[in-house]
């Protein structure tokens, strides 16, 4: 097996993160012309160009930026072992723990879950945690970017045997808004609310195919204000008295308090579902076990089956 010369892809690395080789020689107090030559031997080695050039700045090619994400990683891990090594036995148990958050998960439910985790675990959970849609949770769980995410859905792996996702819990819906809307829409429900306006979240979460199936039942046509990928930021239009808004009963003290909004109803039918994508050479770890037991405990759930 040949194996790469780190010293080179450390030059690249930091070449890639600085945009040219002078700001890289400048950081790594070394001569351009030795970063250049490394970076050409690395180049060579892989049998492809890792860097292209978009005017002064050199941009990494589709295989410099595979090249970069691992890179990251390796010397990630490399500063990790230092730390580790230099602190003794008790270190080795602050190894990195990765989460990743979906954009429509309400931030409290994920920090309350994150919290009760951390505290369960101990101080030896090194929490790292992210956030975004579930493309981007699926595919930083594939590239071993993160170890767990809590999504409002589900991904249907199939035959992977790398990935997996299980069922935390289900909260039912409440739709909130402002005490001068609940006054003024609060009367004969549902049918008062025709012509109510709404806040909705984006059209592919669990929750928005969720309100939009009650409008069906209800025969109701909302008048929609705005739609928001970011859950915070929909409440956030809603304290302002922009419209009605939904969100899990889980957290309707923390929206209640926090947003100075009222909960005018509670949506029937299914509740709005959560689950957990894990790294299958992480799910029996401590920590993911602390995540998943501190979920269901927040949710008020019983072991659920996986999906």
């Amino acid at each position: 097996m040949q194996w790469l010369n780190h010293q080179h892809l450390l030059y690249f690395w930091v070449t890639e993160q600085e945009g040219s080789i002078n700001a890289a020689a400048a950081r790594l107090r070394l001569a351009p012309s030795t970063i250049s030559a490394q970076i050409k031997q690395l180049e060579e080695q892989v049998g492809q160009p890792l860097f292209a050039r978009a005017g002064r700045r050199l941009v990494p090619t589709p295989a410099g930026r595979v090249a970069a994400e691992y890179a990251g990683d390796i010397f990630g891990l490399d500063q990790e072992l230092r730390q580790v090594l230099e602190g003794g036995v008790e270190a080795r148990h602050r190894a990195r723990f990765r989460v990743g958050l979906g954009n429509n998960l309400p931030k409290f439910l994920g920090h309350a879950v994150l919290a009760r985790a951390q505290e369960q675990h101990g101080e030896s959970m090194h929490l790292v945690v992210l956030q975004g849609d579930l493309d981007f949770l699926v595919s930083e769980l594939s590239l071993h970017h993160l170890d767990i995410a809590l999504t409002d859905r589900p991904v249907a792996f199939g035959d992977r045997g790398d990935l997996r996702a299980e069922l935390l819990g289900e909260s039912p819906v409440g739709l909130f808004g402002t005490a001068e809307l609940v006054e003024r829409y609060g009367g004969d429900l549902p049918g008062s609310l025709a012509g109510a306006p709404f806040l909705l979240p984006e059209p592919r979460s669990a929750m928005r195919r969720l309100v939009e199936e009650w409008f069906v039942e209800n025969r109701l046509q909302p008048r929609i204000a705005a739609e928001c990928l970011d859950s915070g930021m929909l409440k956030l239009f809603g304290e302002d008295g922009w419209g009605f808004f939904p969100a899990p009963t889980v957290v309707a003290e923390h929206v209640r308090h926090t947003h100075r909004v009222e909960q005018l109803l509670e949506i029937g039918g299914r509740g709005e579902r959560f689950y957990a994508l894990v790294r299958a050479q992480v799910a029996n770890s401590e920590a993911v076990e602390a995540v998943l037991d501190a979920a269901r405990e927040v949710l008020g759930a019983e072991r659920a089956p996986k999906v």
